[in-house]
């Protein structure tokens, strides 16, 4: 991998904004080479356990939205 001189510092903050976006589209084109730490495996399988056990609750989306949309109003 080549260095790169460029200076995050002396960017505006929409420019560094601007480059986080592309760095991410760029990233995403092909996620397969983004490795994923080993913690998100392990947050999914507990997050996939509590469903599979019942001891999460889960929400219709349009109900909660309604009452985020009431509460911010």
């Amino acid at each position: 991998m080549a260095d790169s001189n460029i200076s995050i510092s002396g960017l505006t903050t929409d420019q560094k904004l601007n480059l986080m976006e592309a760095i991410w589209v760029d990233l995403s084109q092909q996620p397969e080479q983004v490795p994923s730490p080993d913690w998100h495996g392990d947050v999914l399988a507990k997050r996939r356990q509590s469903v599979l056990d019942g001891s999460v609750d889960f929400e219709d989306w349009d109900v909660v939205k309604e009452r985020l949309l009431k509460r911010h109003s």
